[in-house]
């Protein structure tokens, strides 16, 4: 049984004022929950994303940050959007892609 986005745990602790990684991924979990894929047991994988997105955001507004640390984080969060089910098997809409444009829309 899904739930709507601001039904699952995750979505209760979302900043007031995401990044634009978070906000990206955000639509993205959005269109994944849209598609009725996601249910309370992608909660954990959620919470890791949004916290994932969360650092990048904060550590990518750090003049001092290291630019390793920064594709460290990337790296982590497509992996973590990866282990997401997938809508369907076209360019447009994989969960990656929809982040990626969405970051560039921004």
């Amino acid at each position: 049984m899904t739930h709507a986005p601001d039904m699952l745990p995750v979505f209760a602790a979302m900043p007031a004022n995401p990044g634009r990684v978070t906000a990206a991924a955000n639509v993205t979990v959005a269109a994944l929950e849209a598609a009725g894929i996601l249910t309370d047991s992608h909660a954990l994988t959620l919470a890791t994303l949004f916290t994932l997105t969360d650092a990048l955001d904060t550590a990518a507004a750090n003049p001092s940050a290291k630019a390793y640390a920064l594709a460290g984080l990337a790296a982590q969060i497509r992996d973590t959007l990866e282990s997401l089910p997938a809508i369907a098997e076209t360019p447009a809409n994989d969960p990656w892609t929809v982040l990626e444009n969405e970051i560039a829309a921004t």
